[in-house]
């Protein structure tokens, strides 16, 4: 029988929230789901907390500082995740961008984009394989391939900001100076 990637996480997201909700380690959803390839995941009673995760604590996401969350093995931790939340990115998505990651680092060399590429190049590209995708071109994954330039912008944002002097729009929208 061949299980498809949807069936797999439907049937993953089910026992998961089984096990969130308290279902006992005897029911049927909690007896081990076997993932394709991959190995089994255990959904027993001692690989998981032993606590009730805490309600948000407002609309922007954020949970009480301080609540500790102790594991069956006796194990405890900080339940604080700050302002990241790094379980809620998609794997799927996060696939393909890795996809484009290996593309260029095909073409180009590991590591080449880090010798530095500036924003307005960056957005380019990513606008480009947009419209391609929107245009309906499927020749080549246009949508990893503008997430990854998409984060590479974010990144020549943050460390290198000389690369992007003067060739960005200002914050009232005027064009760069001329000659840059």
């Amino acid at each position: 029988m061949t299980t498809t990637l949807d069936e797999s996480v439907s049937a993953l997201r089910t026992a998961v929230e089984a096990r969130l909700a308290g279902t006992p380690a005897d029911d049927p959803k909690m007896q081990g789901y076997r993932l394709p390839g991959d190995g089994i995941l255990n959904a027993s009673p001692e690989n998981y907390a032993e606590w009730t995760p805490p309600a948000f604590a407002s609309a922007d996401h954020s949970r009480a500082s301080g609540v500790t969350a102790k594991f069956g093995t006796g194990a405890v931790r900080s339940d604080t995740f700050e302002e990241f939340r790094y379980d809620l990115v998609s794997p799927i998505g996060l696939r393909e961008v890795a996809r484009a990651c290996a593309e260029g680092a095909q073409k180009y060399g590991d590591w080449n984009w880090e010798k530095g590429m500036p924003v307005h190049d960056l957005l380019n590209h990513a606008i480009a394989h947009i419209y391609g995708f929107l245009s309906g071109d499927r020749s080549e994954p246009h949508l990893g391939h503008a997430a990854w330039n998409l984060l590479a912008a974010i990144h020549s944002q943050e460390l290198w900001p000389q690369l992007n002097e003067g060739t960005l729009r200002d914050k009232d929208c005027q064009p760069p100076a001329p000659g840059r």
